[in-house]
């Protein structure tokens, strides 16, 4: 147990990798102020506005998690951490950083609700309005979906570590192969209408935590299978 602690904590001493997608979001939030001020300054209409970007720090996560699998892999390795512990301690820091986030994002909502959108009516942390409400459904909301795109970036990292950009450009290519073939059955078979229909239909908390809780499993597994190869 110590051992996979360690691993997290070696993660820590890489400040990047909390402090730079918490550096987008703070750029995303500061353009969208100063954009959607400037539009009301100017005599737009003064609706509430949902921004979207809120996605900027998921984003960010998941390219700055790349580096979890190769920045200190070898390192922790050729000092006789396992793979297994290593792996164990990087899925540990990335539970932490998305519940850290998860926390702070549903009081920057907060903040958000009482100021009035920043006075601005801005919508920039409020996901939906149905369920951000309720902390027990907000936080995972936001730290499922956060925990999931860390856990792409920790594969494109494995991959990238075994096989080198070669195998980033062919990962890449088929996950378009399976979604562009998945495209032409529902449209072969005419079921888009029963496709979108099915996911309308899910509740909220599945959308943005049920289902992205299985992927990051999955991923997370594919990620293990791939750096048990991978030589320190």
């Amino acid at each position: 147990m110590n051992r996979v602690v360690s691993a997290a904590r070696l993660h820590l001493l890489s400040y990047q990798n909390v402090a730079i997608p918490w550096a987008v979001l703070a750029s995303a939030l500061a353009v969208n102020l100063l954009l959607f001020g400037s539009m009301q300054a100017g005599g737009a209409s003064e609706e509430a506005a949902f921004t979207g970007g809120l996605v900027s720090i998921y984003i960010a996560a998941s390219v700055s998690a790349v580096q979890l699998m190769n920045k200190h892999f070898d390192f922790a390795v050729s000092f006789g951490l396992s793979r297994r512990g290593y792996l164990l301690g990087t899925a540990l820091f990335a539970l932490g950083m998305a519940l850290g986030s998860a926390l702070l994002l549903y009081a920057l909502l907060g903040i958000e609700l009482a100021t009035g959108g920043w006075g601005l009516e801005l919508e920039f942390f409020g996901v939906a309005e149905l369920f951000t409400a309720n902390p027990l459904t907000a936080v995972p909301s936001y730290a499922v979906p956060m925990l999931f795109f860390i856990a792409v970036g920790a594969l494109y990292g494995a991959i990238n570590h075994r096989w080198g950009m070669t195998g980033v450009y062919a990962a890449t290519l088929l996950a378009v192969l399976v979604g562009g073939l998945g495209a032409v059955l529902l449209t072969y078979t005419k079921a888009w209408a029963s496709f979108f229909g099915w996911w309308a239909d899910q509740p909220h908390l599945a959308l943005l935590a049920g289902y992205p809780l299985i992927a990051a499993a999955l991923l997370g597994a594919g990620t293990y299978l791939v750096s048990r190869r991978v030589g320190a």
